[in-house]
This record gives C-alpha cells, sequence and structure tokens, in this order.
C-alpha cells in the first residue's frame, strides 16, 4: 500500500485491510480517478512495484519471503508480459506484438522459441529492476512502513484518508506525475 501512495501517477489507494479475503492475506484497493484508455511504461511500472510492494516488505522487515505472495506475482507477469510481448516496451523485442492478448490463443500461434527466450529475459528483468526499486523505497520509508503496519494491526482496515495521514503523505494527483 505504502508504495502505492509513494509512486506518482499511481492510482489513489482507497482502503487497506489486513482481513484476508480469499487466497489474499490482506487487500489493498486502489482505483483510478478518472478511466484509463491508455497507459504509460511509467505508470505500468509503478503497478509492478506495487504488486511486488508486499514480497519487498517481507524481505525488508524480516529477511524472508514467503507464499503469500502469489496472486501479486501472477499480476506482475501479466503486465511485464504485454509491456514486452503486446506493447512494444522492450527495446530487445522492439516495437512489434509477439504474443497474442488472449493467453488461451498461445497455443499453436506462440513466437518462435527464440523470441520466448527474449520475452522471458525482458520480463525477468522488468520485474527485478522493479522488486529493487520496491525494496528501496520500502527502505527509505521504512517509518512510513512501520506507522501503517501497527495502524493496520489495531484497526484491521484504514479508509483512504487514515491511510495517507497515518503515512504522513499527501495524496499525488495526476498532475503531480507530470
Amino acid at each position: 500500500a505504502l508504495l502505492g501512495m509513494l509512486q506518482p501517477g499511481a492510482d489513489p489507494v482507497r482502503k487497506i485491510t489486513i482481513v484476508p479475503r480469499g487466497r489474499a492475506l490482506g487487500v489493498t484497493m486502489s482505483t483510478p480517478e478518472v478511466e484509463r484508455y491508455a497507459h504509460s511504461e511509467g505508470y505500468l511500472r509503478g503497478r509492478i512495484i506495487g504488486a511486488l510492494g508486499g514480497m519487498a516488505a517481507e524481505q525488508v522487515v524480516y529477511g524472508v519471503v514467503t507464499t503469500g505472495a502469489e496472486n501479486d506475482l501472477e499480476q506482475v507477469s501479466n503486465i511485464a508480459r504485454a509491456m514486452v510481448a503486446r506493447w512494444g516496451m522492450s527495446e530487445r523485442v522492439g516495437r512489434l506484438s509477439t504474443l497474442p492478448s488472449d493467453p488461451q490463443q498461445a497455443y499453436g500461434l506462440a513466437a518462435a522459441p527464440q523470441t520466448l527466450d527474449v520475452i522471458d529475459t525482458e520480463m525477468r528483468r522488468i520485474a527485478d529492476e522493479c522488486y529493487e526499486e520496491a525494496c528501496r523505497k520500502l527502505q527509505d520509508h521504512r517509518g512510513q512502513l512501520n506507522a501503517l503496519a501497527e495502524a493496520l494491526l489495531e484497526n484491521e482496515t484504514l479508509e483512504e484518508a487514515d491511510a495517507y495521514r497515518i503515512a504522513g503523505i499527501t495524496r499525488l494527483t495526476k498532475d503531480d506525475a507530470q
């Protein structure tokens, strides 16, 4: 949640809860202020950084990573794959759409094995860069992370205004990202 609150241009964090929901051990709900029809590479990287936040927080705080990030990693993989293989956001793959938008269509229509290797390498590069950024930001803002964690342990759920106030963050708007 903290990473989404710190990221310029990110969708605002509306609610944070540590109450388990389905497979998630806790949930951060973010929704855009306006509906977006196209996403910049910076916005997509911010989404990946945010999705990796739970895993990064475990590493920064406890020095261990658990299985709690499974759904987050699925999101990371889907965004990174689309960036590289559909939206031309990788210099190595180039300005091509190399995989279909529907993963079910991928069978029988997949790119050449060498291209798939490059896609995998580029997805890994993007995820690794974003994970390093997530860990760095959490280390740099450890006091805010601790304040949010303590408030969540006490209240279980924080609404938008309380979350930003407790973290000491003025909510960034889309204009701040420019």
